[in-house]
């Protein structure tokens, strides 16, 4: 009799789907979906990004989104509209990426994909 034991594991890393290029590609090519410019504190490189967040109905889902994304080291500011389920966020791109901020929505349970 065989006994098989279900090992619990946390991903550390995203993991993006290769049969779509267009994931793939972005892993490779950040500056696509968003906007760098620098900012007036010190010449401190700041970018921009847009990210279409599905699964938003209610305020709630907008605070948990919200909050994952604040707590990312590099993170400055998250502002999400919820009619048009767009989170606008001001990061540091030496300390955070695209990547990992969409990792940490899919972490919450919603999917997102980058305004190109």
């Amino acid at each position: 009799m065989f006994s098989l034991k279900a090992k619990a594991f946390k991903r550390e890393s995203p993991i993006f789907n290769v049969a779509t290029r267009r994931d793939s590609q972005l892993a490779h090519e950040p500056e696509r979906c968003a906007e760098y410019k620098l900012s007036a504190s010190g010449g401190t490189a700041m970018a921009k990004a847009f990210l279409y967040v599905d699964g938003l109905t209610t305020e709630r889902n907008v605070d948990v989104v919200t909050d994952a994304l604040a707590s990312l080291d590099g993170v400055k500011s998250v502002v999400i509209d919820l009619t048009q389920k767009k989170a606008q966020i001001s990061f540091d791109p030496k300390k955070v990426q695209l990547e990992r901020m969409r990792w940490a929505v899919r972490q919450e349970g919603y999917t997102s994909r980058p305004r190109l």
